[in-house]
């Protein structure tokens, strides 16, 4: 896959080239409109000097009437300027927002390792709102001020030269200080802006957490905490409000130095006879146009700093590589769910300077379509990190793991991960209905395995006593079902597109052992020619495996059967027997209370 990088300049150009008939449309009205206001000023003083000569009432009230029209077509013209421009501007945050989420999905999983939620969240809604105002309300400042100021020149110059140089005398001081001002308030603004995203962060962590926080009676602390980083980010908006406020008026006052300037020059060449009283009227009139232009600088400068830091933040996330998934120098005909791993080893991806660490090491295995692997070790031997290489969420060496006979870096990931069904530790819901759950994106192809998905995974019952049954809305992250009605609903999810490779890492851990066991026996019945990954620490779930691994700080220290594996003596002998005697005792209680019951 040919991935291309863009700097913002180009990012930018991107969405106005995407609109750019709005935006040409949105200049030739601006255009328009600027010409027509220039042009009532004009008949202003022809007016003044006819009247001077006595003019007729009538041709007096034509012109009254010409500038009372031209100015109620200047404000149509305006309006339609502003609607399509901002409609271009509403239009590229859309679209912009939509490629930032297009293109935060295809990233790989240690890119969202190294990055906050709430931050990725800031991003695409703030920032995104920035570039929205760069693109509408910028675009239409900018361009409008640089059509007043040029044609309001001109017509400066064709009334009087060097009336004209007396009155820009103040600009060039405007330019120098909006020249030092930009990059101070470049850096502020963005200082703001990361600091937005870390009071995001914190607030998106602290809720998804709230749980936690209670149970240990953290709101003070946690709320204090927020409040430091919400006083920070006060601190530094003030640091722009205060430069701002320095730059605005600033302007304004440098702005109305003109006037003064030609009040004073220009009241001695009318008395001289070198301009006419219409003249003079009407360069108080095009001087006065260009007020609000030159007073709407500072917050002209304070969009374009604001649009050019938040597309700046948010190319750095663009630009990061997505994940390929689609290509492959080998299309294979439809897997079957035959694994071979050989000399497999693995690290996760490390800082600069640091050493990488070994999670997996020599791992070997060969499964058969249909075969179940069940696999053993403590926290932190490995087990989730193979169960995250076999569904490609990082990469491995060449020559290491094998589907088909084909070595996986020789088919795209997308053929992979459609043959694989995935039932992670922590099981993630949505907050949508049960049918959506269970056949998430997969509707169309899949509807008919709905139901039977569903009772393969023991839920079928307790979703026939919700109220809407298969279209019971769950909660946010299925809180409102049990943990062991969650793991089983994403167990159904795995079944329902039918995969040719089934992974359940710990899967059961929050379901009984009663149910646990009716699941196991309906996945063997229907899923003969399904290869099953079990990783448990449960020695009940691991008896339904052909072949068991044992694993131990990322290396296999035993393998074998079941049977064979109990008579070792090794990890796998001594947990079983443990469980055992624990059940045992389990037992024994639960016949004592029903031997003293009445």
């Amino acid at each position: 896959m040919s991935f291309k990088r863009k700097t913002q300049n180009q990012r930018f150009l991107h969405y106005f080239y995407r609109y750019k008939w709005y935006f040409i449309a949105g200049f030739f009205l601006l255009l328009a409109t600027n010409g027509i206001a220039l042009s009532i000023p004009w008949i202003l003083k022809i007016t003044v000097n006819e009247v001077r000569e006595g003019l007729p009432q009538s041709k007096l009230t034509f012109y009254i009437a010409i500038m009372i029209g031209l100015a109620l077509i200047q404000a149509v013209i305006r309006m339609s300027s502003r609607i399509i421009i901002y409609t271009a501007g509403r239009n590229g945050e859309f679209d912009l927002r939509n490629d930032f989420y297009r293109h935060l999905l295809k990233l790989s999983p240690t890119f969202f390792q190294r990055k906050k939620t709430g931050d990725l969240m800031s991003r695409s809604i703030n920032d995104t709102s920035d570039i929205r105002m760069f693109l509408g309300p910028g675009f239409l400042q900018v361009t409008n001020t640089v059509i007043a100021y040029t044609l309001t020149i001109v017509l400066l110059c064709l009334i009087d030269i060097r009336l004209t140089f007396f009155a820009l005398l103040p600009f060039p001081i405007l330019m120098l200080v909006v020249r030092n001002s930009t990059r101070s308030l470049h850096k502020k603004t963005r200082r703001v802006q990361e600091q937005l995203s870390s009071l995001s962060s914190k607030a998106q962590e602290n809720f998804n957490n709230i749980h936690v926080i209670h149970s240990y009676t953290q709101e003070n602390n946690e709320a204090r905490d927020f409040k430091k980083l919400n006083q920070e980010y006060f601190f530094r908006n003030m640091e722009v409000s205060r430069l701002r406020a320095r730059i605005w008026p600033l302007i304004r006052f440098i702005s109305g130095l003109a006037p003064l300037i030609i009040l004073w020059v220009g009241s001695y060449r009318v008395i001289d006879k070198e301009i006419t009283l219409g003249d003079f009227v009407a360069f108080n009139s095009y001087l006065a146009m260009l007020v609000n232009p030159t007073i709407a600088f500072g917050w002209i400068l304070s969009i374009l700093e604001r649009g050019y830091s938040a597309m700046n933040r948010l190319n750095e996330i663009l630009n990061e590589e997505p994940e390929d998934l689609s290509t492959a120098t080998i299309k294979p005909p439809q897997l079957t769910g035959e694994i071979k791993i050989q000399n497999l080893s693995f690290a996760y991806p490390a800082e600069k300077g640091s050493p990488k660490k070994l999670i997996l090491k020599n791992i070997h295995f060969h499964l058969k379509a249909g075969e179940t692997l069940g696999i053993l070790g403590r926290t932190g031997s490995g087990k989730s990190t193979l169960i995250k290489l076999l569904t490609r969420f990082y990469p491995v060496p060449d020559e290491t793991f094998f589907m088909n006979g084909i070595d996986v870096n020789r088919i795209s990931t997308e053929t992979i991960r459609n043959a694989i069904g995935v039932v992670p530790q922590e099981s993630f819901l949505f907050s949508t209905s049960v049918k959506e759950n269970i056949l998430f994106g997969q509707a169309a192809q899949y509807s008919d395995n709905l139901t039977h998905s569903a009772e393969q995974a023991e839920i079928d019952k307790e979703i026939a006593e919700m109220p809407l049954e298969y279209d019971s809305v769950i909660g946010e992250k299925g809180l409102t079902l049990s943990g062991g009605q969650r793991q089983r609903m994403a167990l159904a999810r795995a079944l329902a597109i039918s995969p040719k490779l089934v992974l359940l890492d710990d899967a059961f851990a929050s379901v009984d052992s009663h149910t646990e066991e009716n699941i196991l026996t309906n996945l063997k019945k229907s899923l003969k020619d399904v290869t099953t990954i079990l990783v448990s620490h449960r020695i009940s779930t691991l008896e339904h495996a052909d072949w068991i691994l044992v694993l131990d700080e990322g290396e296999i220290v035993e393998e074998g059967t079941p049977a064979d594996l109990k008579n070792q003596h090794g990890i796998y002998s001594n947990l079983y027997q443990l469980q055992q005697n624990l059940f045992n005792k389990k037992e024994k209680e639960v016949s004592d209370e029903q031997i003293i019951s009445p």
